[in-house]
């Protein structure tokens, strides 16, 4: 993936040695003179960490894309639940470029554009290889690890062989650091760039809106503050959601014990069987048909993430920014969907499994394109 190369278990550690140089009196300097390489900047280090976590939630969004296209029957209540995760995502990918924002940050998402098959960034559960493909329980399987939390809530019903991933560098762990960074800095937030809106719901405006920010991101995403619920008794966290579907089961709630408890039949729906995408994607398409449809796709997809970019600032002028520009990306998201589920449809060259192609979430442009270059080539074109 075309991230950065800073984890989150090394950037928790640069906060944690902040913090503890600040509780003991010493600063930064007192880093240097006890022996430290070079003492870590506590804003560079906030920065870092949310860019992470921008590059974290737009990194899940492709996959979850992916299994929910493959859904034949798109009103299905599967279809439904994972539709609902990633118009959560979406709002968390909102949220911390709002944070970057309030930091004088922008978000780069051409540059931070995944590679897929590849690891989640920051190195999140390590040895997980993220993939595009339809749903299957194997990929469930995939899902459920990233969004596994760092325990699971004890007012659920346990079963043996539910996947859970337990230790290891978490998504909650990075907003639990950059919460506290942000307590402990208590930096002037900027609130020129931030998008605001139904698409991103407010700006971050004092560290009350940080806090709410960040709980909202961990209890929509691992459940682990909470237990498993998002915001109603039938709303749950995306861990819980993707485990519903891969066990087969209703998670549904007691109001007598206030326990949780696998109650009811979750079936799995059919789908269409996209094969995974191999690395770098479909470099040489077997005929123009399929040619056309990966260009297609790709050019809407170049498309959204430069409307995503220039919703926080970063545009020409003339260029609609802020709401407008974010309403626009949401636009070219629905467009790739007729394109994935034309490509879903179209048999797997020299594959005896009967699987088909799928989106390979390529940018039509070289990376190191500006992005004002990338958006007058995609127009001219076509």
């Amino acid at each position: 993936m075309s991230t950065s190369t800073e984890s989150i278990e090394g950037l928790v550690a640069q906060w944690q040695s902040i913090a503890a140089a600040s509780r003991s009196g010493r600063g930064s300097g007192g880093l240097e003179s006890a022996g430290a390489i070079q003492a870590p900047d506590p804003e560079e280090c906030l920065v870092k960490m949310l860019r992470i976590a921008a590059q974290l939630e737009f990194a899940t969004i492709p996959p979850y894309l992916c299994a929910l296209w493959s859904i034949e029957d798109d009103r299905d209540p599967v279809a439904e639940s994972i539709r609902e995760v990633v118009q959560e995502e979406m709002l968390h990918l909102a949220l911390v470029c709002n944070l970057l924002a309030a930091m004088g940050q922008q978000p780069e998402f051409c540059n931070w554009a995944p590679q897929y098959p590849g690891p989640l960034p920051g190195g999140v559960h390590q040895g997980l290889e993220v993939k595009l493909q339809g749903l299957t329980k194997e990929g469930l399987l995939d899902f459920i690890r990233i969004e596994s939390p760092e325990m699971r809530a004890d007012n659920v019903d346990a079963e043996q062989g539910d996947p859970y991933w337990k230790g290891g560098q978490t998504i909650g762990m990075l907003y639990d650091s950059i919460l506290a960074a942000f307590r402990h800095l208590k930096p002037e937030l900027k609130t020129d760039n931030q998008v605001t809106g139904p698409l991103s719901w407010r700006t971050v405006a004092t560290l009350a809106d940080v806090e709410w920010a960040v709980r909202i991101i961990q209890h929509q995403g691992e459940g682990a503050v909470i237990g498993p619920l998002d915001s109603s008794k039938e709303d749950l966290a995306h861990y819980y959601r993707f485990l519903e579907i891969w066990k087969g089961k209703r998670l549904k709630f007691d109001q007598e014990d206030r326990h949780f408890y696998w109650r009811g039949k979750v079936e799995l729906p059919k789908c269409r069987p996209m094969g995974p995408v191999p690395l770098g994607g479909y470099k040489q398409p077997p005929d123009e048909n399929v040619a056309r449809r990966l260009k297609d796709f790709d050019l809407a997809y170049t498309q959204m993430l430069l409307k995503l970019e220039n919703a926080w600032g970063r545009a020409a002028p003339d260029v609609a920014t802020g709401q407008g520009a974010l309403v626009a990306a949401y636009v070219e998201m629905f467009k790739l969907g007729k394109h994935a589920r034309d490509l879903m449809n179209i048999p797997l060259t020299g594959d005896s499994k009967g699987l088909t192609y799928g989106p390979h979430f390529q940018l039509r442009y070289p990376r190191s394109s500006s992005p004002l270059a990338v958006a007058s080539a995609a127009h001219s074109d076509g």
